[in-house]
């Protein structure tokens, strides 16, 4: 039997990390969950994840250098970003053509979106 796959969210916004992982793991993804782009990139250095779901805007570091770096460490890693500023979204299409734009998702972030951009990157549970 295939384990589920494995998600890390980053969001400095604490409700909203809450909110999020407890949904996905309800669905059956396997979900670590970090408020600092840091500790983020800390343990995706020392674990392996499906895709990492990243807010732009966060104190320290924004989702963008946090996904270059990350990048850096393993070149395959598939990633949805977060705002709620649709202004970053042509930002995003400049910095990361390649992963499409079913991976920019706005705040407040429909569950059901954010679920099927999921699905359509690393599959079901």
């Amino acid at each position: 039997m295939a384990s589920a796959p494995r998600l890390l969210l980053v969001d400095d916004e604490k409700d909203s990390l809450y909110t999020m992982r407890r949904a996905l793991e309800r669905l059956g993804y396997g979900v670590a969950a970090e408020t600092s782009a840091q500790k983020a990139l800390e343990r995706f250095a020392r674990e392996e994840f499906d895709l990492v779901i990243l807010d732009i805007k966060m104190a320290g570091m924004d989702g963008y250098t946090l996904y270059e770096k990350m990048v850096a460490i393993r070149p395959a890693t598939k990633a949805c970003f977060l705002t709620a500023n649709a202004e970053h979204n042509s930002e995003f299409k400049e910095r990361h053509p390649a992963l499409g734009s079913n991976c920019f998702l706005l705040k407040p972030i429909s569950f059901e979106r954010l679920a099927a951009a999921i699905k359509a990157l690393v599959g079901d549970p």
